[in-house]
């Protein structure tokens, strides 16, 4: 009996061993079944300012084409000399005259990249005017329309204000124009070109024959070949009007075209094709003396309502020396948060050393011709030049009237 018994008990605790044995396995199986399935997340970039917060910073989209009427990129793109493989609006033969004009375009801009242009650009860099000026407006008085000299120095800024008297004027009209008048305003767009091109400036004798309306037909067309040149796209273009509180009013492109239209400027809009980002250019026929600024009048309202620009001046057949130009001389000393200029621009003297942060380049020498006239010596810059000979960094390129590098004279002020 007692042998029965352990037996008996031996078979109900193994029986009872393997019941335990089941249940935690089906225990084990329904907890893995609530356990959570943990859900993907999400990763975002994370920032922390200077409070530590951690700050969600939500991506970036990438930046969409806008949308424009193509007409006035594809015309400067023809007198650029610049090839388009499809022109959907403008439909001109681009044959071997206008081949041999392109072919003579590349020289020359490749012969000034060579010379000056990479040299500017390195430059610039080196002193950090592009970051120095980035988003900033640049003025630019005395210009014509120098875009090119503008852009290659200060490719950062965001709006380009330049101001000469040349007449605005207009893109041609290249669908009503015969072959023969194509090839005959291509030729003069050509030679305007040249001066700037191989000695930085344009000579003014010479602007006032070329860019006369039977010629080149205003500012308007170069600068619309520097700004194709210079790697961008227009997207539009608009005429301007200064009203009597300096306010600008801008009308379509075609008012430019009506005689009776009395435009004081032009505005471009222009993108870099890579980032669309939009930029605005600028351009003012207007004298800039005391009597084209006299009180009250629409423009010296415009000047007065800039603020916070960075100025750029040279080749500027030292017009602000004379009192009759104080006006403008006085605003940009006023208002400008810097300038770079050549000894052609403000006189050495008005930068005092409470207000402004001034470096010397290059070499100073007294003017040439046709300003070879002792009023334009600057005795004090000369002075300065001489004593800080040893500090002062040369110039590789030339620039404006001197066209030697070591006879190029540059000068930048930063306010304090």
């Amino acid at each position: 009996m007692t042998q029965f018994i352990n037996r008996s008990t031996l078979a109900l605790g193994l029986n009872l061993k393997k019941i335990l044995t089941i249940c935690s396995v089906i225990g084990l199986v329904v907890a893995c079944k609530e356990t959570p399935k943990e859900q993907p997340v999400e990763k975002k970039e994370e920032v922390r300012d200077k409070d530590t917060v951690i700050v969600v910073k939500p991506a970036e989209e990438k930046p969409k084409a806008p949308v424009f009427d193509s007409t006035y990129d594809q015309i400067a793109s023809y007198i650029a000399g610049i090839h388009q493989a499809k022109r959907s609006v403008l439909h001109i033969e681009e044959d071997s005259v206008w081949a041999n004009y392109a072919a003579s375009m590349d020289r020359s801009w490749t012969f000034a990249d060579t010379v000056r242009h990479q040299l500017l650009r390195q430059w610039s860099d080196s002193e950090s005017l592009a970051s120095m000026s980035k988003g900033k407006t640049l003025f630019y008085p005395f210009s014509g329309p120098d875009f090119l000299n503008a852009h290659i120095l200060f490719p950062n800024c965001k709006e380009y204000i330049l101001v000469g008297l040349e007449p605005v004027g207009q893109l041609p009209k290249l669908l009503d124009k015969q072959p023969k008048e194509t090839y005959g305003y291509l030729e003069a767009v050509n030679k305007s070109l040249q001066d700037i091109l191989h000695s930085s400036f344009f000579h003014t004798k010479k602007m006032k024959v070329h860019f006369k309306t039977e010629n080149v037909n205003g500012a308007l067309p170069i600068i619309a070949i520097f700004i194709k040149r210079t790697g961008h796209v227009i997207t539009n273009v608009e005429a301007l009007k200064v009203q009597k509180d300096g306010s600008l009013e801008a009308f379509a492109y075609d008012s430019l075209t009506n005689p009776e239209f009395k435009a004081n400027g032009a505005k471009v809009t222009f993108m870099n094709p890579n980032t669309y980002e939009l930029k605005n250019f600028y351009f003012f026929s207007q004298d800039l003396s005391n009597t084209g600024l006299a009180e009250k009048t629409a423009f010296r309202h415009y000047l007065d309502s800039l603020k916070g620009y960075f100025t750029f001046a040279k080749s500027a057949s030292y017009l602000m020396h004379y009192d009759y130009f104080s006006i403008i001389r006085t605003s940009i000393l006023e208002r400008a948060t810097g300038m770079m200029q050549d000894d052609t621009g403000i006189p050495y003297k008005y930068f005092e050393p409470e207000k402004w942060d001034v470096t010397l380049y290059g070499k100073y020498i007294k003017p040439v011709k046709p300003f070879a006239f002792a009023k334009f010596i600057q005795k004090d810059l000369m002075a300065k030049y001489k004593s800080d000979s040893s500090q002062i960094e040369k110039l590789p390129f030339s620039l404006g009237y001197n066209q030697l590098p070591h006879k190029t004279n540059l000068l930048i002020a930063r306010r304090k």
